[in-house]
């Protein structure tokens, strides 16, 4: 019956938003270098959508601009593990992100 879906279109479309609110937040907070906000709506909105591509690069670039390297390599690990497991191609903004990151810290060793 076409009524059996509405709960699941319905918690679909409201971790979609909670998503979207997440990212905007993380990215606001970011630049103006609040990174324990941008850390915390992140997180918060991975609660709702659990290894979110958009999410994990919001989540990616604050750990980097923190320094925490450590959290930086977890993430890209947890980023290409997740694609693999779904069969997808990360975005291409997450891949120029990851590039991004990874020339960064090349520089940042040779220095």
């Amino acid at each position: 019956a076409p009524w059996a879906s509405v709960p699941n279109q319905l918690r679909s479309d409201m971790s979609g938003l909670v998503r979207d609110v997440g990212v905007v937040l993380a990215g606001r907070a970011r630049a103006e270098r609040n990174l324990e906000l941008a850390r915390w709506a992140a997180n918060r909105a991975l609660v709702a959508a659990p290894d979110d591509e958009l999410l994990l690069g919001e989540r990616l670039r604050t750990e980097y601009a923190a320094g925490h390297l450590d959290e930086v390599d977890r993430i890209v690990t947890r980023l290409h593990r997740t694609a693999r497991a779904l069969g997808i191609d990360l975005l291409p903004e997450t891949v120029d992100l990851l590039q991004e990151v990874v020339e960064g810290r090349l520089r940042a060793r040779r220095a």
